[in-house]
C-alpha cells in the first residue's frame, strides 16, 4: 500500500482532515491480515484507539463507553435513592465522577443519549469531583417524542 497508515490514523485521531478514500484504506489495513500492520511498530493501545475512533467517533471503545455509561446510570439512581437495576438508561443523568473519569463519562453520555451534559466542579469530602448532568435520551433530540 502506498500510503502511510500511521499518518492517516494520527490525523484522524487528532481531529484533522481525512478523506473517505484514506479512511477506506486505513480500514482495510486495520482489519486485514496484512502483517505490515500488526501493531508491533506503533505501541500498545494505538490500534485499539484507532478502531475505537472508527467505531464510536471517540477515542474510547464501545465497551469503555458502555462501562462508563452504566456507571453513570447506576450512580444517578443511587444519588436519588433508587434501585440502580430499575433505573432506565433513557432517564436524565446526574452523576458524580472523579476528574480522571470525566472525559470518558462525558463522551459516553453524549454517545448513548445524544445530549451534552453540563459539567460542574464540586468538593466532596475534601476531594475534587465532577458533577455531570444531562437531560437524557428520552428528553433529548433523539428521544421518544
Amino acid at each position: 500500500m502506498n500510503i502511510n497508515g500511521m499518518q492517516i490514523a494520527t490525523r484522524y485521531l487528532e481531529g484533522g482532515d481525512v478523506t473517505d478514500t484514506e479512511l477506506d484504506q486505513l480500514d482495510e489495513m486495520i482489519w486485514s491480515s496484512d502483517p505490515s500492520w500488526d501493531g508491533s511498530r506503533i505501541g500498545d493501545g494505538y490500534l485499539k484507539r484507532v478502531r475505537a475512533a472508527m467505531e464510536t467517533g471517540t477515542r474510547w471503545t464501545r465497551d469503555e463507553l458502555d462501562k462508563a455509561f452504566t456507571a453513570a446510570v447506576r450512580n444517578t439512581a443511587e444519588r436519588h435513592g433508587e434501585n440502580p437495576d430499575e433505573r432506565h438508561w433513557k432517564d436524565p443523568i446526574e452523576t458524580v465522577v472523579e476528574p480522571r473519569e470525566t472525559d470518558v463519562t462525558r463522551e459516553a453520555i453524549i454517545f448513548f443519549t445524544a445530549t451534552v451534559p453540563t459539567q460542574t466542579e464540586l468538593w466532596k469530602d475534601g476531594k475534587l469531583v465532577i458533577l455531570l448532568k444531562a437531560i437524557g435520551y428520552r428528553a433529548g433530540p433523539a428521544g421518544d417524542h
